[in-house]
């Protein structure tokens, strides 16, 4: 149940606005911690099921809307790539977990403090695509691939460093390829 087309149409669309080395490091680093303070807020929401557990341990294995958010994260990752998707099982299983103990630890300051973290992050970002990248975020020009792409393309590119997923680091190349051919060809029609 993969869909390597959509995957591959959507890397493009994102590679096309990250370029810059520098700019794909800030991205690799700022949006696991956008993800994980989006995540943070969301425990906010009044809704939430729990063990009851006295155990300190088992107090932030809840449902909440971060789990209900992450569910679909998930099977929207599972589609685009199985064996991708499968990695981001545990991740956002840490991030429900950490996340609410984050909250448990910290009650006073935990808000705040993520407040800082996640408008940080988005500074950062904007400021590397300015002065490292030269171009507008794909925020700007495609909101809802930003938001459910962009994690998943974190993850992705750091297999691609180290030498994962070489077939579909292959296909990519030869979309890419092909999509240069074809803006040729439409270039001299014009």
């Amino acid at each position: 149940m993969t869909n390597h087309n959509l995957l591959i149409d959507n890397y493009i669309f994102y590679e096309k606005h990250h370029r810059n080395k520098l700019n794909i490091l800030m991205h690799i680093i700022c949006i696991p911690l956008l993800v994980w303070t989006y995540a943070f807020f969301l425990t906010y929401i009044p809704f939430e099921y729990s063990l009851n557990s006295e155990s300190f341990y088992l107090k932030p294995l809840v449902f909440n809307y971060t789990s209900i958010v992450s569910l679909f994260y998930i099977i929207y990752y599972l589609y685009l790539d199985y064996n991708i998707g499968k990695k981001w099982i545990p991740i956002f299983l840490f991030i429900c977990y950490t996340t609410k103990l984050y909250k448990i630890l910290y009650p006073e300051t935990a808000l705040y403090n993520c407040i800082i973290v996640h408008i940080g992050s988005w500074i950062v970002q904007l400021l590397s695509h300015k002065f490292f990248e030269g171009n507008k975020p794909a925020l700007l020009t495609g909101i809802t691939q930003s938001f459910t792409i962009a994690p998943f393309f974190t993850l992705l590119e750091y297999l691609f460093m180290i030498g994962s997923r070489k077939d579909l680091y292959e296909k990519i190349q030869k979309r890419r390829k092909k999509d240069k051919v074809m803006e040729h060809i439409q270039l001299k029609k014009e």
